[in-house]
């Protein structure tokens, strides 16, 4: 998955809702240390869908935009911790970004 962001040409490449990226969020929740906090930042966490996968996953902090906290606050809250582990743990078996985006909609 190594690739540069800023080569248009790899942009598919670098897509955080594809399946190994997702699988290496999750190794990274669930390798760490007790104490130690798991943040996300930006564009994924400011997306309501991606941060319940993200949640799921077992990431502790994130750190949206002021304009969507209230929305991703919201979609977080519709669900149970077992809920999003079982959405996390169907977007890491997928075969591609395209079918995580189809298990959101």
């Amino acid at each position: 998955m190594a690739a540069e962001r800023g080569n248009g040409a790899l942009g598919e490449l670098g897509d955080v809702l594809h399946p190994a990226v997702l699988r290496m969020i999750g190794m990274v929740a669930n390798d760490v240390p007790d104490g130690v906090r798991v943040a996300v930042c930006g564009a994924s966490a400011s997306d309501p869908d991606i941060a319940a996968i993200l949640v799921g996953l077992g990431v502790t902090e994130l750190s949206a935009t002021a304009a969507s906290v209230a929305e991703v606050k919201a979609k977080i809250r519709q669900h149970s911790c077992p809920e999003l582990q079982d959405l996390a743990h169907s977007a890491m078996q997928s075969a591609s970004a395209d079918e995580v985006r189809e298990l959101l909609a």
